[in-house]
């Protein structure tokens, strides 16, 4: 679309002082926070915070409130300062992806199509998950890797919207029950694979 702005989060053309993802070409569902930190994805922030919050869209804006930022830092810095030791453990596993869960929730799934990307986008993907963190509310209760096996076998959706560029990539975002799913695919000669898969719970 001409003229169009770039992807990110703006003001939420439904839900005034809340912000929204704009992927370059259309909005993303209201609440859903596709492969980019956003504020609360659509959840009012709690406290104090929650006016200057509000007065931004933006994720860049969000973090400047301090204690937004505060609360993101709390959760990102432990796994920020075992970054390479962590990065690490994932090269040795030969790890293309990760499962996120909070509170025993599994709430995120970002898989690759390499370790090398998982690698590049690790401290980016670290803060997303402690900004979800900082907004997800549930009960306090252990996960395990049979229930992200199942969060990551599930992938049938009730709707798919599909954009592509002829010869260099698909972008598939799917809507299913109590998730929404994106996938990136490589069209490029010889290729035909998936770059990246990410998967949010709803």
């Amino acid at each position: 679309m001409p003229g169009a702005p770039v992807a990110g989060w703006y003001d939420d053309p439904e839900f005034p002082g809340r912000a929204r993802w704009w992927d370059g070409h259309r909005w993303a569902p209201a609440g859903v926070s596709p492969g980019a930190p956003g504020p609360g994805a659509g959840v009012p922030v709690p406290g104090p915070s929650a006016a200057p919050v509000r007065e931004t869209s933006s994720y860049a804006g969000v973090m400047q409130n301090e204690e937004v930022k505060h609360q993101v830092d709390s959760v990102a810095g432990p796994i920020q300062r075992n970054y390479q030791s962590l990065i690490q453990q994932l090269r040795n596993q030969n790890a293309v992806g990760v499962v996120v869960a909070v509170n025993g929730q599994m709430v995120w799934a970002d898989i690759f199509a390499s370790t090398n990307l998982l690698e590049r986008y690790w401290p980016k993907l670290v803060r997303s998950y402690a900004a979800e963190a900082v907004v997800t509310r549930t009960k306090d209760r252990a996960a395990d890797i049979q229930q992200a096996q199942e969060f990551l076998n599930h992938l049938d959706g009730r709707h798919e919207t599909v954009d592509s560029e002829p010869g260099l990539y698909r972008h598939t975002e799917i809507a299913g029950d109590g998730f929404r799913a994106f996938e990136l695919t490589s069209l490029l000669p010889k290729t035909g694979f998936d770059l990246h898969v990410a998967k949010m719970a709803e």
